[in-house]
């Protein structure tokens, strides 16, 4: 019976350290559906900042409780076509103001790591990249691994999201 007791008691230490919690707590918590509303990309040699994709991006990003992501971010102010189907630049300009991604991810402390496995931008399907993630209340904020410019730079992205679900 003490033996027992000391094991149960032992397993509770256990499950409530800080640690063990904080895995739980982000990987839990950043379960859900959720809604763009904001990113900055910032430069990291000069830590300049800037908003390639406006004010007031749209997009939305889902995890499962089974390791899955997808994401679709929208650039704000967006032109619709003038008519379906779009022409060829009308097409160009879609895709330039639009991006998305899906796959799988694990979750170590705050650092999620995303296996693409589809993308609009191929050159991320079938990579790992790896992010962080905070959960503060009904907010995400998401920070990407550093990533090259158009211009050649070297970048993150800081993204904030608002829970729908």
């Amino acid at each position: 019976m003490t033996l027992r007791l000391v094991a149960a008691a032992a397993l509770a230490l256990l499950l409530a350290s800080p640690v063990v919690a904080a895995d739980e707590d982000v990987a839990s918590q950043m379960v859900g559906v959720w809604k763009r509303t904001g990113s900055v990309q910032k430069i990291v040699a000069t830590g300049e900042t800037s908003k390639p994709d406006g004010e007031n991006p749209g997009g939305m990003l889902i995890f499962t409780r089974g390791g899955h992501f997808m994401w679709i971010y929208i650039a704000d102010g967006r032109k619709s076509p003038a008519s379906q189907p779009p022409t060829d630049d009308e097409r160009i300009y879609l895709q330039k103001t639009a991006n998305s991604g899906g796959g799988t991810y694990k979750v170590e402390g705050d650092k999620v790591t995303a296996l693409y496995t589809a993308s609009t931008n191929q050159v991320f399907t079938g990579t790992e990249r790896a992010t962080r993630v905070q959960v503060s209340g009904k907010v995400l904020t998401w920070t990407s691994a550093p990533y090259k410019t158009a211009d050649g730079k070297e970048a993150f992205a800081i993204i904030t999201l608002e829970r729908l679900e």
